[in-house]
């Protein structure tokens, strides 16, 4: 019984190997065939029924662990409090990896726009030079050529250099002092636009009841305030005749504001002129308060005092309120032109 059995399990075997065939084989048991197997033979068959059930057991181990995985995330989804920290963490660095990127991104485009833009700028910066020294180039022009014609109407009207004006002050309560100083004009080489300007005012008897409001420490100066009417501004005479400022910033580094010389102001916005009461050449003179559209350009210096220095002194001394403004104004009684005749009305 058992050598039957074993040659059973030995033609199995063997058809097994072999493969069975309805040719080969008609029956299991009934083979008289005597089949003898090697042990490497056996070995390898033993090795792929086991890679077979290795196989079969990975698949169902795969198969429940993911339907148990499936079934606690269904039943608590939230993770715990390591597995937070480590996916806040990776995606902390992942963003900054991000950010590192998008900037890196952005430094090169800005580098390729900065780029693009010097290169229209720098052809840009040539037309705009260009045509900015053309446009200074036609105003020093047309400088000259108002100078030229002030001149002619200065020697035409007033005649020969040198031009001189008197100043005849009205100080509060009428009180005894000196009242009067003499200013002598620039040359009209020099200064011809300022002059003209001046000369212009004084003839029209504009500064005739105009007064000297401010007391600063380094000059007095004028306004258009009627001292008789402290509510009356007299710049609506000068806006009539259009004598109200130079048209431009006329200045000579020849003629500097010294002590005792006469500015107009380029802050009063209008026709006011001052005193300086020391020597401003630098704090009135090229770069000195302001900046104007040339380097060259300054308040107008356009006469000095060369008489009456003491009426001069009698304004600055007198006591002032804030703001540099003179607790009583000094009037201007009257400004003619010293040894002019004629009247223009």
């Amino acid at each position: 019984m058992q050598l039957r059995n074993r040659k059973n399990t030995e033609n199995i075997l063997s058809t097994t190997e072999k493969g069975l065939t309805p040719k080969k084989v008609k029956g299991k048991s009934s083979s008289k065939n005597n089949v003898t197997l090697s042990p490497s033979r056996i070995q390898k068959v033993v090795r792929n029924i086991s890679f077979c059930i290795a196989t079969i057991l990975f698949s169902l181990f795969i198969y429940f662990y993911i339907i148990l995985n499936n079934h606690q995330m269904t039943i608590s989804p939230s993770l715990n409090e390591e597995e937070l920290r480590s996916l806040l963490e990776k995606t902390r660095n992942k963003m900054l990896t991000s950010e590192k990127e998008l900037k890196k991104t952005k430094e090169q485009l800005l580098l390729l726009t900065k780029e693009k833009e010097l290169l229209n700028d720098t052809k840009l910066h040539r037309e705009i030079k260009e045509l900015n020294q053309n446009y200074k180039r036609n105003i020093l022009i047309l400088r000259k050529e108002i100078q030229r014609m002030c001149r002619r109407e200065v020697e035409q009207k007033f005649g020969w250099e040198p031009y001189r004006v008197e100043i005849t002050l009205n100080f509060p309560n009428n009180e005894d002092g000196p009242d009067t100083f003499i200013i002598e004009l620039a040359s009209l080489d020099l200064m011809p636009h300022s002059v003209y300007l001046f000369l212009q005012q004084v003839s029209h008897n504009l500064w005739n009841d105009c007064s000297f409001v401010y007391s600063a420490p380094h000059v007095v100066q004028t306004t258009t305030k009627n001292y008789k009417n402290p509510n009356d501004d007299l710049k609506r005479r000068f806006k009539e005749l259009d004598l109200m400022s130079v048209s431009f910033m006329e200045y000579k580094k020849e003629y500097p504001h010294l002590k005792y010389s006469i500015g107009f102001s380029a802050h009063s916005n209008g026709p006011g002129w001052y005193i300086s009461t020391k020597d401003n050449s630098e704090i009135h003179g090229p770069g000195g308060q302001q900046k104007y559209e040339f380097e060259f350009d300054a308040e107008p210096c356009f006469g000095r005092v060369i008489e009456g220095f003491d009426a001069i002194d009698r304004i600055h001394k007198m006591p002032v309120k804030k703001g540099h403004v003179l607790k009583d104004v000094v009037g201007i009684k009257s400004a003619k032109i010293s040894g002019w005749s004629f009247l223009i009305t």
